[in-house]
């Protein structure tokens, strides 16, 4: 198996064909590269921040965990795919332990301190709004996929917050749990459950 680099035409900027990888290179440009000018749909700001070649291996962890471990939860609900993400979010940090939480996340370090100073007021405000069981697919979308904040959070929040709130989840389970393997803690398909085991309870 082999990883090599390619020109998708802005269609993947990671993919697997039969276990060997590609990089297309025209995703890691540079924030600043004209020929994102031409997509400002495809490429708002916060999709351009992250488009330089220090996210690459970042991205290449998060696809291949992705593909070594596909998102298989009893319920397609929003702690199952929050505690996924949080969990592949673990793994990225695990196998690239000198990059900075900021390029592993893709938030702006403005950002990920806001996150790290609010983390029981987003956990509160998504509880008292009865999202954490949501299987809504707006809710879903709203707090796992990327965009310039997390709607239902304040503007100062990051995208996709809720996958933030996922690692923070799961970095709770493994300091319950600190023998767990990375393989056996990828292999826990229930979110919720893995949720009570961790006793999570982010401190005001």
């Amino acid at each position: 198996k082999s990883v090599n680099t390619t020109m998708t035409g802005f269609n993947y900027n990671i993919f697997n064909v039969e276990g060997d990888y590609g990089i297309s290179l025209e995703f890691y440009l540079g924030k600043d590269n004209p020929y994102y000018d031409a997509l400002p749909d495809l490429w708002p700001g916060y999709r351009r921040r992250v488009s330089s070649k220090e996210y690459i291996a970042s991205n290449f962890v998060h696809a291949w965990m992705m593909n070594e471990f596909p998102y298989d939860p009893p319920k397609n609900d929003l702690i199952n795919k929050m505690v996924y993400e949080g969990k592949l979010l673990y793994l990225q940090k695990a196998f690239l332990r000198n990059t900075p939480d900021s390029i592993i996340t893709g938030y702006p370090q403005s950002k990920l301190d806001w996150a790290q100073e609010n983390e029981a007021k987003m956990w509160a405000t998504m509880i008292e709004q009865k999202k954490v069981y949501s299987d809504n697919e707006e809710d879903l979308n709203h707090f796992t996929e990327d965009g310039a904040f997390t709607a239902g959070l304040p503007k100062e929040s990051p995208g996709k917050a809720g996958n933030w709130i996922g690692l923070r989840i799961v970095e709770a389970y493994m300091a319950k749990f600190p023998k767990t393997t990375l393989e056996e803690l990828m292999n826990i398909k229930d979110g919720a459950l893995l949720l009570n085991r961790s006793k999570y309870k982010p401190k005001f």
